[in-house]
């Protein structure tokens, strides 16, 4: 759908990626907001804060793991899509694969298959390591 709108090659890729990991994040973003204890934030209140200071200071650091996780989620999804990526022209380990199953060279497919896992758990890892830095999230194995 979007090769009529931006052509091929890496703008289209780029634009699905950015379209298909808006919702996980936007997603963890609204439930984590939501789910913030009302009582942290009529102690806001009370205090006297604005609703900008409550959202900033109260509501986003009680949110920020669940926040995190779809963050952490959208972005090891897109290392497996972008493998996808290839079918719009874009370069990277989507080609290998491809050109693998083209040939019927189990060898390739496997090698950027196995590389794309491995860069997928090192997102993952490094965001996690990421996460456990930000002030207030004292996590449990989210």
């Amino acid at each position: 759908m979007l090769i009529p709108l931006v052509g091929i090659g890496i703008p289209a890729a780029v634009t699905a990626l950015v379209l298909y990991s808006a919702l996980p994040v936007a997603r963890n973003v609204y439930v984590g907001l939501g789910n913030v204890d009302e009582s942290s934030v009529e102690v806001g209140r009370g205090l006297g804060m604005t609703d900008r200071q409550i959202l900033l200071r109260v509501r986003f650091p009680q949110a920020m793991s669940v926040i995190m996780a779809g963050i952490r989620q959208a972005a090891v999804l897109l290392v497996a899509i972008t493998t996808i990526t290839a079918f719009f022209g874009a370069p990277g380990l989507g080609q290998s694969i491809f050109r693998g199953i083209s040939l019927g060279n189990t060898e390739q497919i496997m090698g950027g298959a196995i590389a794309i896992s491995a860069i997928a758990i090192l997102v993952d890892a490094s965001l996690y390591g990421v996460q456990r830095l930000l002030p207030g999230n004292e996590m449990s194995n989210t």
